[in-house]
């Protein structure tokens, strides 16, 4: 689906290109100012039906911070100990994993193509 703004619009009007003569350009001009009023009238009238949004201080802003921080249920010091091992170990999988199949790749690319490094 097409973006409304990328929409092809119905050109009514010859290209800017061709020559027009005085009175075309005016009512060209016209015609132009005509449709970018009823596009501005549009969005006023579709604008004015949606809710105004709660400007909020920076004090409230910091005291609902707070007040959201005092729910959060952190993990004991035991508990993070264990995390940061399980994160560790994790992280160390994976980089033999990757380092076993670019060997892999590698070793097969060798065989292939002859070269050596």
């Amino acid at each position: 689906m097409a973006n409304k703004n990328t929409r092809k619009k119905k050109n009514t009007t010859p290209a800017p290109n061709a020559e027009l003569t005085p009175e075309q350009k005016k009512a060209r001009k016209a015609q132009q100012k005509k449709e970018t009023q009823e596009i501005r009238e549009k969005n006023k009238a579709r604008n004015a039906n949606r809710p105004k949004k709660e400007r909020r201080s920076f004090r409230k802003y910091i005291h609902e911070v707070m007040s959201e921080m005092k729910k959060v249920v952190w993990p004991t010091s035991k508990e993070l100990g264990q995390y940061t091992v399980i994160v560790i170990v994790t992280c160390a999988a994976f980089a033999l994993m990757f380092w076993a199949v670019d060997s892999g790749i590698l070793a097969l690319l060798k065989g292939i193509l002859g070269i050596s490094l």
